[in-house]
């Protein structure tokens, strides 16, 4: 009974973020659309960042063998099951992490890029890029497309994990709104990797915990590029311009062969796949 609950949970989140992602663009093709922005507001400018963001968009997969050196995976039907599913598990989230970190990098690089001030009460480039998304995002924008569903999702998830005391860090403070939360709980969970804290989940039906986080790290790797997004936006607002993006893999074509888009419609919407990458939805003022 306690097996079938558990996976009848596990089905349900998953579900639940595979639904989050129908509602967006793959991963690799909002990398790339970041680095298109990049590269078409600031041609001359091939910078560390754009470098970490194009990396991350061109992986396809990361080479794994979990099962290579243990002698245990033949002995019995039930330690072959266990290590095919752990080894399934294992492969996700690698290639979860894998680009989870080089998206982190990027956005760090960004971060040294932008030299954002200080939050009075708080020190370190996150709490200062928390702290101006909440003077200069908030107070001007509505918050991006689909952000607050991410937000929701991830924090159901970290609830039903091995994270979940990290639930405690959605909240508001002096440096942080709601469009600052998740990038706050994004840097925890990156210091638990970079610290050598972080455990590996047990397949569902090995463990009374449920293996959440691949989708946990999928979500985290979404809030870092909406979070560049929103940044991208509240630095540049009142200064929105066309661009013209070069050989587009995010928008089609127009009638005269050009990418030409609206930064600020670009910048909001170009994750959302029900946009179906339009560029004449993209170029209206």
């Amino acid at each position: 009974m306690i097996e079938n609950w558990l996976n009848e949970e596990y089905d349900k989140f998953i579900e639940k973020t595979s639904f989050l992602d129908s509602k967006m663009i793959p991963i690799k093709l909002h990398l790339r659309g970041i680095v298109e922005y990049f590269l078409a507001k600031t041609p001359h400018s091939y910078n560390s960042t754009v470098n970490w963001f194009w990396i991350a968009s061109s992986i396809n997969s990361v080479d794994f063998d979990g099962i290579r050196y243990d002698c245990a995976f033949s002995m019995c039907r039930p330690a072959y099951e266990y290590e095919k599913e752990k080894q399934k598990l294992h492969i996700r989230l690698i290639n979860e992490l894998t680009s989870f970190l080089y998206v982190y990098s990027g956005f760090e690089s960004f971060l040294n890029d932008l030299s954002l001030p200080c939050c009075a009460s708080k020190n370190g480039k996150i709490n200062s890029a928390t702290f101006f998304l909440k003077e200069n995002y908030s107070n001007n924008f509505n918050s991006i497309p689909l952000y607050s569903k991410l937000l929701c999702t991830f924090r159901e998830l970290i609830k039903k994990s091995f994270l979940v005391k990290y639930e405690r860090y959605f909240s508001i403070d002096n440096c942080t709104d709601i469009n600052g939360v998740g990038l706050k709980v994004v840097y925890k969970i990156r210091n638990k990797l970079a610290h050598g804290d972080y455990r590996f989940p047990e397949p569902v039906d090995w463990s009374f915990e449920l293996p959440l986080e691949p989708e946990i790290t999928k979500i985290a790797t979404r809030i870092l590029l909406l979070s560049t997004q929103m940044l991208l936006i509240s630095t540049n607002a009142g200064q929105f311009e066309e661009l013209e993006l070069y050989n587009s893999e995010i928008i089609e074509e127009d009638d005269e062969g050009e990418w030409i888009v609206n930064e600020f419609k670009f910048l909001n919407t170009f994750h959302l796949s029900s946009l179906k990458n339009d560029s004449r939805q993209l170029s209206l003022f």
